[in-house]
């Protein structure tokens, strides 16, 4: 195995360990396959951003999950999860029953498969939204809310599930609920959250730096024989980014994950003699001519 490749097997060694112990807990609890009970759901609330039954000729069981009014006047996805009109809140049940959230993945793969430039540009879009200069308020004005540290006490909740939420959560607290703003802590929040942001636009430039260093070092001849160590954090910055725009939405805070991983891939693309520690000039030679001799950490 290439030493590049040590590290990436490990990285997923270690991540499958706790994924592949919660799904089995999960399948022998819930008889259902995978670690969450709405995958189907959220995939479906996605395929709304563009899915057109017309198109899809859905059958008639699915065929209730429609929504007849056509895409740029429906609501930010999260919306047919959350809202108490919605198709597949309004079925029997719960709305991450199995029997709903099947059927709400077969709405799902029927719309991808029917239309899958549709749902390529849909991704695209929310995937966008990552890399504005602007942060415009989305995917709705309460929910924006939610990431400002306000100045007097944010009232009940507003949207629906919120309010259901907020009902379970005054029994967990055996009283009311609410927010208390402390000063001058909450002062300084505010002040930090009205100066201090990172850029969409910055963020991509972040991004872009390991691809843009690796073109620019093989076209010098200069290639590591180790192999790229920037691109297990890289990728996975990028899977973080792609993946709530792909099966959810778009949302800040999928955002902030991704944001220390791109950095490091970043910092060590430029500057990869830093990545090996001291050990003697066979360690340095594994990375070709990038590092001179005298190099040590």
């Amino acid at each position: 195995m290439g030493a590049w490749l040590r590290p990436v097997a490990v990285l997923l060694a270690a991540a499958l360990v706790p994924i592949v112990a919660y799904g089995a807990w999960f399948y022998v609890t819930y008889q259902r396959v995978g670690l969450v009970g709405a995958n189907g759901a959220f995939l479906y609330a996605r395929t709304m951003a563009f899915a057109d039954c017309a198109r899809m000729d859905p059958p008639p069981d699915v065929k209730v999950l429609c929504d007849p009014r056509p895409p740029e006047r429906r609501p930010p996805s999260q919306e047919y999860i959350w809202a108490k009109d919605a198709p597949l809140v309004l079925l029997p049940g719960i709305t991450f029953s199995k029997e709903n959230d099947d059927l709400a993945a077969r709405f799902a793969m029927l719309a991808i498969t029917a239309q899958p430039l549709d749902y390529a540009a849909s991704v695209l879009e929310e995937l966008g939204r990552s890399f504005r200069w602007d942060r415009p308020i989305y995917p709705d004005a309460e929910i924006y809310g939610y990431y400002q540290f306000p100045v007097t006490e944010p009232g009940p909740p507003g949207r629906y599930p919120a309010q259901v939420g907020a009902e379970y959560a005054k029994l967990y607290e055996q009283g009311a609920i609410g927010t208390e703003i402390v000063e001058p802590f909450a002062g300084w929040l505010r002040a930090y959250q009205s100066m201090v942001r990172l850029p969409g636009p910055v963020l991509l430039a972040i991004l872009l730096v390991p691809p843009v260093a690796a073109i620019a070092r093989r076209r010098k001849g200069r290639r590591l024989a180790a192999g790229p160590a920037w691109l297990v954090p890289w990728s996975v910055a990028v899977v973080l980014l792609i993946t709530p725009a792909a099966a959810a939405e778009f949302d800040y805070r999928y955002v902030l994950p991704a944001v220390p991983l791109a950095c490091l891939a970043a910092a060590q693309s430029i500057r990869p003699e830093l990545l090996r520690q001291s050990g003697g000039d066979s360690r340095a030679k594994e990375f070709g001519d990038d590092i001179p001799p005298n190099v040590r950490l």
